[in-house]
């Protein structure tokens, strides 16, 4: 992956903020994201760990690690992410999304259809979901 110029900016940017303020989960969960596009998963991981420690009920936070557990090929991890996430916001079709595709991996095929209608159901104009 390509670290771009804004990329970097940024990144020492929230470096700098979690520096000043190690309670800062805003600036923990953005680069969590910069380390995402940069294929850094564990250290994105190791902050949204962060993240979920301070606030445990944050949806996106549980998605964005169960993404990162995706690629890393954890599926089962993955899962557990994905359901803390539709535990906390259960009208987002990207929250079952995840789960059905990491429990395709597992070959768990009746439970990813059911997570699939689900996403389906719940935006049913988003193509990815076919």
């Amino acid at each position: 992956m390509i670290k771009t110029e804004e990329d970097i900016i940024k990144e020492e940017e929230f470096t700098r903020q979690i520096r000043s303020d190690s309670t800062n989960t805003t600036a923990f969960y953005n680069r969590s994201l910069v380390y995402f596009r940069w294929e850094m998963y564990i250290k994105a991981i190791q902050d949204l760990n962060q993240v979920l420690k301070r606030n445990p009920k944050d949806a996106d936070g549980f998605v964005a690690r169960g993404d990162c557990k995706f690629l890393l090929e954890d599926f089962r991890a993955a899962i557990s992410d994905y359901t803390s996430a539709i535990k906390f916001n259960e009208s987002n079709a990207l929250n079952y999304n995840g789960r059905a595709n990491a429990l395709y991996n597992l070959q768990k095929y009746p439970d990813a259809i059911k997570d699939f209608d689900v996403a389906i159901a719940l935006d049913p104009n988003d193509a990815n979901f076919f």
